[in-house]
């Protein structure tokens, strides 16, 4: 839970509990993110203020932070703009000989403006924005499972293996880039698979590649992409017999995301009831101990929220920007900035709006959280937010900007469409004079 201590309480909250629970919500002042503490009753009548307020004393905090329970929020904090020399520049890219349309598409990291795109005919396409022409198209070999709307991929670091899995289903598929040839196939199960996405990322450790990918509902194991071998071999991690196994991991596991150095690894999966709860582990320290995925030492929780599966994105090697701040289903739309080395919230800041991905099928495939310099966030009737993190300020909105994916090293947003693609990037005129 992500909690800001009050500046007021209401009297209620300040006098003691005759069954010992008590419920708060957060009434947000409309100052900033001031907010203060009120009841239930005092929250019905919101906005009329309750009277007194009652001053929220260190003293009182200490006592009382984690005993009373959180309930909902009252108003909402204030979203600050600032005027900016910011602006996107976009153009529509259509290529020559191109597949008629794309499901996914992926930047090849370390080649400026190139791209990989698998087309709805079951083909990885390399191509450059900058020369607008295919650079190389392989056919894949069959999946096992038909390419869809839902049919998502991932490509390694260093663009020679690729996953095609299902976001809302149960396979996978490893394949080698410039051949489409399949080296494995994969599957997590089919227990609750359509409630979140494939979980599966590359990384990179000591100049090798390993694969991350589901293999049960409850359970990741690491590959060698070149050879589809299991190495993370460990004893059972689901009930054998009626009998709980050591490390059980009562855990569905959803979408992966790494960090930039290949250090850290984020899983956006959920718990029953159901309740999404993002987690955070060490990969080197995964490579030396099979647990770690599970109960491992570097293990740690850094979120509870009603939804999973939702956007998030590295602001630095150890740094998480995650949408939305609250408690379970109680959220205003924001922007948490956590360290993931001990899941503790650093900052917080209100007002970015995004593609929510949802419980249940049909799932997006699109990003929208993006970072270099600015955060950027994208809905998909707002269009493209872009925020300072250090002072929380919106310094740009462009409605008609709305990418999938983005590419550091040309610095291009891109959007799939109906004709081709739709190329984005942004321009600062302070920058330019």
């Amino acid at each position: 839970m992500y909690s800001d201590d009050p500046q007021f309480i209401c009297r209620h909250l300040a006098e003691e509990a005759p069954n010992g629970y008590r419920y708060r919500f957060a009434w947000f002042t409309g100052y900033g993110k001031d907010l203060n503490w009120t009841c239930e009753d005092c929250a019905k009548s919101y906005p009329s203020a309750p009277e007194p307020w009652l001053p929220a004393t260190k003293e009182w905090l200490a006592k009382n932070r984690d005993t009373i329970y959180w309930r909902g929020i009252c108003g909402s904090p204030e979203i600050k703009h600032r005027q900016s020399g910011l602006s996107f520049s976009a153009r529509d890219l259509e290529l020559e000989d191109a597949p008629i349309s794309f499901v996914d598409i992926r930047p090849v990291l370390g080649r400026p403006t190139c791209w990989q795109a698998l087309s709805t005919t079951g083909r990885l396409v390399l191509f450059s924005t900058q020369e607008t022409k295919i650079l190389a198209s392989v056919p894949l070999e069959d999946l096992g499972f038909e390419i869809t709307g839902e049919t998502g991929f991932c490509i390694s670091p260093d663009n020679e293996f690729a996953v095609v899995s299902q976001a809302s289903g149960p396979n996978a598929a490893l394949v080698n880039v410039k051949t489409g040839k399949i080296i494995s196939k994969l599957s997590r199960g089919d227990y609750h698979c359509e409630n979140s996405h494939f979980p599966v990322a590359f990384f990179r450790n000591e100049d090798r590649t390993y694969l991350i990918a589901a293999s049960d509902w409850n359970r990741l194991d690491l590959y060698d992409p070149a050879t589809g071998k299991v190495l993370s071999e460990r004893g059972p991690t689901c009930y054998v017999n009626k009998e709980r196994p050591p490390h059980y991991l009562d855990y569905f596991h959803g979408g992966l995301c790494v960090s930039p150095d290949q250090q850290f690894v984020v899983d956006n999966g959920w718990v029953w009831h159901p309740m999404g709860f993002l987690r955070a582990w060490n990969l080197p320290a995964w490579l030396n101990n099979e647990w770690e995925s599970e109960d491992g030492p570097t293990y740690r929780d850094l979120a509870c929220r009603e939804a999973w599966d939702e956007p998030v994105c590295w602001i630095n090697n150890f740094t998480l920007a995650s949408w939305g701040w609250g408690d379970e289903e109680w959220m205003v739309p924001a922007a948490v900035l956590i360290d993931v080395r001990d899941g503790k919230q650093l900052q917080w800041f209100p007002g970015p709006k995004v593609r929510m991905s949802g419980a249940w099928p049909p799932r997006r495939l699109t990003e929208s959280f993006f970072f270099d310099q600015y955060l950027f966030a994208v809905h998909d009737n707002d269009g493209t937010t872009v925020w300072d993190i250090k002072s929380g300020d919106c310094l740009l909105t462009d409605p008609q900007v709305k990418p999938w994916r983005y590419h550091p090293d040309s610095k291009e947003f891109i959007e799939i469409t109906q004709t081709g693609f739709r190329v984005s990037t942004l321009i600062d005129a302070c920058a330019i004079e």
